[in-house]
C-alpha cells in the first residue's frame, strides 16, 4: 500500500484532481509570500529569470520550473497531496531522508547541506483556489544549478533564505520518533478555502446516506471539483449534505 502512496496521491509527477491546502495558521506566511507577485515560468516578477538574487546570496535565479524540478524529482503541484505523500515515510522520493510542513511550504532534506523546498499560493474568500505551487528553492553540494553556474537556485515566489526555525517534521527516517502518525482517517488531500485547511477529499460518486447516521461516514469531507472547495459535506438525515 505505502510503496503505491505517491501514485495513488498524484505520482512523481505531482499531479494533482483539484486537491491543495495548508494548516489553518497558514495564512500569514502565505500573505507574505502572496506580495512577492505571481509566479511565473520567467521568474519572479519583477526580477530577471537568471543571474543573482536581488539580496547579494550566491542563488542563481532561475525559473520556477527549474528549482521545482532540481535535484531529481518536481515539488507536488499543490500543497496538501505533496503534504500528504509526504507523511508516508517508507514512500519518499529517492534520496529524500527528512520532509517537513510550515505556513505552506514542504521542505526535502536529502543531507543537511542538499534540500528542496517548495512554496505554496495564500488563499481568501475573494481569491479561492489556494495551496497551488508559487515557488520553490533547492540547494545543492555541486553547482549544478543555472548552466552549472550555482549550488543554490531561487525561482517563482520563493525567498532566497530558508528559515527552519518553526517547520514540523512530517517524515524523519533518522529518527522514526520524530514522525507525524498517519491518521486514520483518509488522507487529508483537498484544500477547504473556507478554512484554510487541508480536508479529506469526498467520495465520488457520493455515498447512499439512507439508513446512515448524520455525520456518516464519520468526519466532513471537502469536494475535489473546483468550485466547491468552499463546502464541507457529510451525511445528514438520511441524506449528502453540503454546507457552502
Amino acid at each position: 500500500m505505502a510503496k503505491n502512496v505517491w501514485y495513488l496521491l498524484g505520482g512523481l509527477g505531482w499531479l494533482a484532481n483539484g486537491c491543495a491546502g495548508k494548516a489553518s495558521n497558514d495564512g500569514a506566511g502565505a500573505a507574505g509570500r502572496e506580495s512577492q507577485g505571481s509566479p511565473t515560468t520567467s521568474g519572479n516578477a519583477g526580477v530577471p529569470s537568471t543571474g543573482p538574487v536581488p539580496d547579494g546570496t550566491s542563488a542563481c535565479m532561475g525559473t520556477l520550473s527549474e528549482a521545482s524540478d532540481g535535484l531529481g524529482f518536481s515539488c507536488p503541484a499543490e500543497y496538501c497531496v505533496g503534504k500528504a505523500a509526504s507523511s508516508f515515510c517508507d514512500a519518499l522520493p529517492s534520496g529524500v531522508i527528512k520532509t517537513s510542513t510550515q505556513e505552506l511550504v514542504l521542505s526535502f532534506e536529502f543531507s543537511p547541506t542538499r534540500r528542496k523546498v517548495c512554496y505554496y499560493r495564500g488563499s481568501s474568500l475573494a481569491t479561492p483556489g489556494g495551496g497551488k505551487l508559487w515557488g520553490a528553492a533547492a540547494w545543492d553540494d555541486q553547482a549544478s544549478f543555472c548552466g552549472g553556474t550555482a549550488r543554490h537556485i531561487v525561482g517563482g515566489g520563493a525567498p532566497a533564505a530558508w528559515d527552519s526555525q518553526h517547520e514540523t517534521t512530517l517524515c524523519d527516517l533518522a529518527d522514526p520518533t520524530q514522525n507525524q502518525a498517519n491518521e486514520a482517517t483518509p488522507p487529508r488531500a483537498c484544500f477547504n478555502d473556507y478554512s484554510n485547511s487541508c480536508e479529506v477529499c469526498c467520495p465520488e460518486p457520493q455515498p447512499d446516506c439512507a439508513g446512515k447516521p448524520t455525520g456518516y461516514p464519520g468526519y466532513s469531507c471537502t469536494p475535489s471539483s473546483p468550485g466547491n472547495s468552499f463546502c464541507s459535506c457529510a451525511c445528514s438525515a438520511g441524506s449528502w449534505s453540503c454546507g457552502c
